[in-house]
């Protein structure tokens, strides 16, 4: 951020009003190098508030809001009598003004990210709007092969929310990861029909149930030839053992797979 964008920041007023940024550039004026292209139209109810939180450290930040702040060059904003009012005007001006990112961050949300949640204790599958990433500290963004986070996975974006929902449902019904809220505490109807291998029920181990995820991963991205041969040698040493407990995942998830 520049000197002048800092200290226009600090005298902004705690008041309602809507806010743009602007690029280096062809100026609205007409001259060059100057500060003048709109690139992103908001609204706020405390515009120092709002403003400011775009250039604090956050690691929830998205990379198109990154690329975004890194061309931020000035300034202005134009103060309202409340928050109804600013909403008209932001519409207005986006309208008249088209700017480049209001336009991408908009697009954005008609997409879905499949995203595979290995924070929590039990690893789940949930639907995103958009992935985190992890900037370090040169805000460099670290992406590697749709994983943008040291710890979940991110696959997308799908074209429509129906098309993301589908394929987690037909991952569900091959590998038989749970997709209810409380499935380590009870049962559900997809268990009994033996759609899941439900925690509270069969007993699997965390570690085992993790391991669902791995091939999951695989499978989205499209790595189904490795999934398949991973299986075999796990099948072969589990009948080798002679043990009559074979691990759930095994035998779940090696039928459907051949098909």
């Amino acid at each position: 951020m520049n000197t002048l964008l800092s200290k226009k920041i600090k005298i902004l007023p705690q008041k309602p009003g809507i806010y743009l940024f602007l690029a280096k550039g062809q100026s609205t004026s007409g001259g060059k190098g100057k500060t003048g292209n709109i690139i992103y139209i908001g609204k706020a109810k405390n515009l120092k508030k709002r403003v400011s939180s775009y250039f604090q450290k956050s690691k929830n930040v998205t990379a198109d809001k990154l690329v975004m702040i890194s061309k931020i060059a000035g300034l202005e904003y134009i103060i309202t009598d409340n928050e109804t009012e600013a909403l008209l005007l932001e519409a207005n001006l986006i309208k008249k003004h088209q700017p480049q990112f209001n336009i991408i961050l908009k697009d954005d949300k008609n997409f879905l990210y499949i995203k595979l949640n290995l924070e929590q204790e039990w690893a789940r599958v949930e639907f995103v709007r958009r992935p985190q990433i992890v900037v370090n500290k040169n805000n460099k963004i670290n992406k590697v092969n749709k994983i943008v986070n040291r710890v979940n996975k991110y696959f997308g974006p799908y074209a429509s929310a129906d098309s993301a929902r589908r394929t987690v449902k037909l991952l569900s019904r091959i590998f038989k990861f749970c997709t209810c809220k409380n499935f380590t505490k009870k049962s559900c109807l997809k268990f009994h029909l033996g759609w899941c291998v439900c925690p509270a029920e069969t007993k699997i181990s965390n570690s085992d149930y993790r391991k669902i995820f791995v091939h999951v991963a695989k499978f989205l991205k499209g790595q189904t030839n490795e999934i398949l041969r991973e299986l075999k040698i796990e099948m072969k040493k589990s009948s080798n053992q002679k043990s009559m407990k074979k691990p759930p995942i095994f035998a779940i998830k090696f039928k459907p797979l051949k098909k």
